[in-house]
């Protein structure tokens, strides 16, 4: 996948192998992260729960969520050209998990 610079007005655009991985992930952290929020009196919404699924490598292979690296090899380079706020931003605006 080549990643170009974009100009802002334009929108980042993600696999339908990225979306499904974030999903995913979702499925098997999204209940605890409910519960730990819970816990502390707080809740979860949805830039909080695609940060949990892309922070911390959960996209990686090693991790065990995902098979594959396509979806973590695409986030990587989304970040590097776009910076990892725009990246979550963008995918907050794609993806609804919360």
């Amino acid at each position: 996948m080549t990643v170009t610079k974009q100009s802002k007005a334009q929108a980042l655009t993600f696999s339908q192998e990225l979306r499904i991985a974030v999903h995913l992930v979702w499925q098997q952290i999204g209940q605890d992260c409910y519960s730990c929020a819970e816990e502390c009196g707080e809740s979860i919404d949805n830039g909080g729960a695609v940060e949990a699924c892309i922070d911390a490598g959960r996209l990686h292979p090693d991790a065990g969520f995902v098979r594959g690296d396509a979806a973590h090899k695409e986030l990587r380079a989304m970040i590097d050209a776009h910076g990892y706020h725009a990246v979550h931003k963008a995918l907050c605006k794609a993806i609804r998990l919360a």
